[in-house]
């Protein structure tokens, strides 16, 4: 009878080990950024913080950056369909999650090494094209592992 165990325990391991970890690939579609450009209406010296070229260990904060600043800087300094900023908000939180779920506890709770106030402030318009490498970027490191 141990030697059944010993048998079903070696199998469970070797398939759980092939199986997919559950990871969804974060599709821009999601996102809807073509619909968020065209519905922002921004003032011209509007500026947000900006995350681009992000390392791995600033990942995590530079979602949370995006999230942050959609749910508080456009929602003050621009003219907007609730809709669109809410599915973007909840786009990034599910990223976040996800993220969160994907790596190590420290690499997922980068925020205070990588404050949103270090990266630069562009306008709405950079801003929203700078989500798309980040979410290309996190869906090749997923590939990678």
């Amino acid at each position: 009878m141990e030697h059944l165990t010993l048998w079903i325990a070696f199998w469970i391991v070797t398939l759980s080990g092939g199986l997919p970890t559950g990871h969804r690939r974060l599709s821009m579609d999601d996102l809807n950024i073509n619909s968020l450009q065209a519905s922002l209406l921004c003032a011209n010296n509007s500026n947000f913080y900006t995350p681009s070229k992000v390392e791995g260990d600033c990942i995590t904060a530079a979602l949370e950056c995006f999230q942050i600043e959609l749910k508080g800087t456009v929602r003050v300094e621009c003219e907007y369909p609730e809709e669109n900023i809410r599915q973007a908000v909840e786009f990034l939180d599910f990223a976040i999650r996800q993220r969160s779920r994907d790596v190590n506890a420290t690499a997922a709770s980068d925020s205070a090494e990588c404050p949103c106030e270090r990266w630069p402030t562009t306008n709405i318009t950079n801003f929203l094209n700078a989500i798309e490498p980040l979410i290309q970027q996190i869906n090749n490191e997923a590939l990678i592992k």
